[in-house]
Parts: C-alpha cells; sequence; structure tokens
C-alpha cells in the first residue's frame, strides 16, 4: 500500500506534465465511468427525464477524456487538458441542477476541479482560473434557480432546498457554497506552490542519489578490476609462462566466443574466466610448476588439483560463482575423461569447452622448460586430432575460423 501511495505522489508531482495530465485522465475516468452506471441503475429503478440528460452528460464527458488523452498522447497536454477541466466545470454546474439543487454533493465537483487543476498545473494562477469559472458557473446556476428561471424540477435526486421555504436557506446555501469555493482557491494556491516546490526539490535529491549511485557502482567496479588485476598479478609472480599464455588465451578466447554467437554483454565474463582459468596454479608447488622435466605420477596428481584450488579461490569473491564454474571445468574432456568431475560434452560450460581449445593451442605453439616450441600449423593438426574426443567439434570449427581471419593458422614459426 505505501508503495502504491509513493508511485502516486511521484507521478503528480513529476515534472512532466503530460505524466500529470495522464493521471489526472486516468482517475476522472474512473470516476465519470462510475457515475454513468449509478445513473444507469437510478434511471432503472426511478426512471426521470433528468438521469436521461445526465446519462447523456456524462457519456459525453468519458468521451472528452478519451479524447484528452489522444492529444496528450499526441504531444499535445496543456490546451487538451485545459478543455477537459473547463468541460468538467459546465458538466458539475449542469449536473448540480440536474441532481436537485446547486447546494448537494455535486458542489465538491467544482471543489475537485480547483485542487486538481492546481496538481496538474502546479501554478497559482491556473487554480484562480478555474476557480473564477467554477465561482461564475455556481453563482449562474445559483441565480438562475433562485428566480426560478430553471427550477429544479423533476430531479435525480430529491432537492436540498424547498423554494415554498423562507428565503434566507437559499440565502445561506448560496453563502456557503461560495465560502467553500473560496477557501478552495487559496488552499489550491498553496497546494501549487508547495507541490512545485516539492517536485522540484524530489528532482534534485533523486539526481544527487543518482549521482551517488552511479559513483558507488563505478567505484565497485574499479575495485573489481583491481582484484582481478592483483590475481593477474599473483599467477604471474608465480610463473611469468602462465600470465603471458592467460592474456593472450583471453584475447583469442573472446574471439572465438564472439564466432559462437556470444552478445557483447558475455564476453567480458569469457574475457575473465580465460584471464584467471590458471589462478589455481598458485597452490602448486614451485618444485612442480616449474619442473624442467616430465612430471611423475604423484607430481601429476598434484597438478591436476589447480581447477579445484582455483575454483575455491575465486568462488568466494560476490558475483563470480559462473567464472568459478568455468575454471573448475576448463580441464575436463569433450569424451568425459577429463578432470576433476569427468564431465562430458554439453555438460561442460561452453566457456569452458572454448578455454580448452585455446589452451590447448598455445601450450602446443609455446616453448616451455620441457619441450620446444610448435609451428602453428602442428597445433592445428592436433586440434583436428583431438575434436569429438577432447575437443569440442563446434568450438575447434570456430577457433580455426579466428586463427584464419588472423592470418595465424598458417604460419610456421
Amino acid at each position: 500500500m505505501k508503495k502504491a501511495q509513493s508511485a502516486f505522489l511521484v507521478t503528480w508531482a513529476s515534472h512532466s506534465l503530460a505524466e500529470r495530465a495522464l493521471a489526472y485522465q486516468r482517475i476522472r475516468l474512473v470516476g465519470s465511468t462510475t457515475i454513468l452506471i449509478a445513473l444507469s441503475l437510478i434511471q432503472l429503478f426511478r426512471p426521470t427525464q433528468a438521469s436521461i440528460i445526465s446519462i447523456t452528460i456524462t457519456a459525453v464527458d468519458i468521451g472528452i477524456l478519451l479524447w484528452q488523452r489522444r492529444m496528450v498522447m499526441l504531444g499535445r497536454p496543456r490546451v487538451s487538458t485545459w478543455v477537459s477541466l473547463v468541460a468538467g466545470a459546465f458538466i458539475g454546474a449542469m449536473g448540480m441542477h440536474l441532481g436537485g439543487g446547486f447546494v448537494t454533493l455535486s458542489l465538491g465537483i467544482f471543489l475537485i476541479l480547483i485542487l486538481t487543476t492546481a496538481l496538474v498545473f502546479q501554478n497559482r494562477n491556473a487554480a484562480r482560473i478555474m476557480a473564477v469559472i467554477c465561482s461564475v458557473l455556481f453563482a449562474l446556476v445559483a441565480l438562475l434557480e433562485v428566480t426560478n428561471l430553471l427550477p429544479a424540477r423533476n430531479s435525480t435526486f430529491a432537492p436540498i432546498y424547498n423554494f415554498s421555504q423562507e428565503g434566507r436557506i437559499l440565502t445561506a446555501n448560496f453563502i456557503v457554497g461560495l465560502i467553500l469555493i473560496s477557501l478552495t482557491t487559496l488552499a489550491s494556491g498553496e497546494a501549487a506552490e508547495i507541490l512545485g516546490k516539492w517536485s522540484l526539490a524530489l528532482t534534485r535529491e533523486v539526481e544527487a542519489k543518482t549521482r551517488q549511485l552511479t559513483q558507488a557502482l563505478n567505484d565497485m567496479e574499479l575495485t573489481y578490476n583491481n582484484i582481478v588485476t592483483a590475481l593477474a598479478n599473483v599467477i604471474e609472480v608465480r610463473d611469468y609462462y602462465t600470465s603471458d599464455h592467460s592474456n593472450r588465451i583471453a584475447g583469442l578466447a573472446v574471439e572465438t566466443a564472439r564466432m559462437l554467437g556470444y552478445e557483447e554483454s558475455q564476453l567480458e565474463r569469457v574475457r575473465l574466466a580465460a584471464s584467471l582459468h590458471d589462478i589455481g596454479k598458485i597452490g602448486i608447488p614451485d618444485s612442480i610448476l616449474n619442473k624442467p622435466g616430465p612430471l611423475s605420477a604423484d607430481e601429476r596428481k598434484v597438478m591436476m588439483r589447480h581447477p579445484e584450488i582455483g575454483a575455491k579461490i575465486i568462488n568466494v569473491v560476490n558475483n563470480l560463482s559462473d567464472i568459478a564454474e568455468i575454471i573448475r571445468t576448463h580441464q575436463e574432456r569433450f569424451d568425459g575423461t577429463g578432470y576433476p568431475d569427468g564431465l562430458r560434452a554439453e555438460a561442460i560450460p561452453l566457456s569452458a569447452r572454448i578455454i580448452a581449445v585455446v589452451d590447448a593451442y598455445t601450450a602446443i605453439i609455446d616453448k616451455r622448460v620441457y619441450k620446444p616450441a610448435r609451428t602453428p600449423a602442428e597445433a592445428v593438426e592436433e586440434l583436428l586430432h583431438g575434436s569429438g574426443s577432447q575437443f569440442d567439434p563446434h568450438v575447434v570449427q570456430a577457433f580455426l575460423k579466428v586463427l584464419t581471419s588472423e592470418g595465424l593458422s598458417k604460419r610456421t614459426s
């Protein structure tokens, strides 16, 4: 309920005249529709000529409101809303007479119209103009009825007053009505000024909060990037090859993902995962990580733990659970013989399958302490040989297209 009230106030306080005009149109349309239903029921059980006229007038009012909405949507809210408000005043005046006398509940229509004008236009003068229109119409109807030029005969409701009674009752009713309109005029002027100032203050507060939120988001993004950079630096301190290797993988992985139809918003996650895919190697002893010869069976078991270690490290960072999953699965094989979980085919995240292909390619063409570098052509041959077993065939084909577009696939050194 509080949320709905807040939304209502914000709508009325908006600097957009069109929004306020539409809010007024919707509220009054509901009211007019309700009146039309009520008059129809009254006519059904107590038919009078006045009710028929009232139903017709109310139907016309609904038509004007629908026309106003169309004009607002076409970018003409000011004139159309004034037409709607003034039409409402005339309809209110006729309703007073047809309802059984000028001091009836219909007087509330004038008061509401004055306040509504203040709310919609947020201007003292607009509220005063509407108050003058309502006062003139009120006085005109009162004059016509008091002088019996337009008596309220055959009315929809029972008259509030009776002409057979003393004239002071009519005079009192007339004075009370003018006092009410005058007080409403003063109140509406104040409401317009207060609402205008409040609207401006609200807008400034929203703008300030938006700037603060934007700055906070920028700070968070900067902190986030600093965390990633720090983690990458940790890898570089442990193993320069691994850092450079990861940086090159990131670029090729992003291009391969783009080739496979990734949206631009997803590519940064691929780049991040590729940059950090070997972060778990910080948990591997230097004697194994930088060993110049082949690893023993036990050493290999230790090395095979780096995807799990990396996933645990990254998983503690908020909003990086998807990256942690990619890191954990980047050593899985398409045929299910990889590690640490033995996943196969589609069970392996696509980003991990991409990194697996790019990682293997760069490992083949790079010189390591335990092996010489091989040519890109030889690396491509190895990828094709492992396609369908170690690697996802679709990823291999997309990666080869990337290599071709960059002129890397046929390089011999």
